[in-house]
């Protein structure tokens, strides 16, 4: 799913002031992290037509931002750095609950290469979802769902 829906997903998830920010940015983090490989690519090419779908596509051809994104949507990753976070932060360990729920909600909208390697890098084991950028209605019914949630919390909460 998009990478602010993610994020939306983790501030709805822990709503607690002012950890709700930090939600929000672990619930976009394994999307942060894969990234890094082509923001790397467009640093080298001087940041040429950042906007230009080709160079995207082109720097995510590379093999990196496979190995980047298998990475960090593991949850072998991601209990790693739950476990950092509760090391240095033992009473906000809560505040890695999205990062977990990010991985989850990929893994059945991602499909083939991009599919979600639970396990990596221990295993390349992947469910095959479906791709959610080539079947239209898995977004409109996420942020559908998002809305509802947070009105249904809100209307409760009021």
């Amino acid at each position: 799913m998009d990478i602010i829906s993610h994020a939306v997903w983790g501030a709805t998830i822990i709503r607690e002031q002012p950890q709700v920010w930090w939600a929000a940015l672990f619930g976009a983090l394994p999307d942060f992290w894969a990234s890094i490989p082509v923001l790397l690519y467009l640093k080298k090419n001087k940041w040429r037509k950042f906007n230009n779908k080709e160079i995207w596509a082109e720097a995510k051809k590379n093999s990196m931002y496979l190995t980047f994104d298998y990475i960090s949507h593991s949850l072998f990753t991601a209990s790693v750095f739950a476990y950092i976070v509760f090391q240095f932060f033992p009473s906000y360990w809560y505040i890695t609950i999205p990062y977990f729920v990010h991985i989850v909600l990929d893994v059945f909208v991602h499909r083939g290469k991009w599919g979600v390697r639970l396990f990596y890098p221990l295993s390349n084991w992947h469910i095959n979802g479906v791709n959610w950028w080539e079947t239209k209605w898995i977004s409109a019914v996420n942020w559908t769902v998002l809305i509802a949630v947070n009105l249904i919390i809100w209307l409760i909460i009021k």
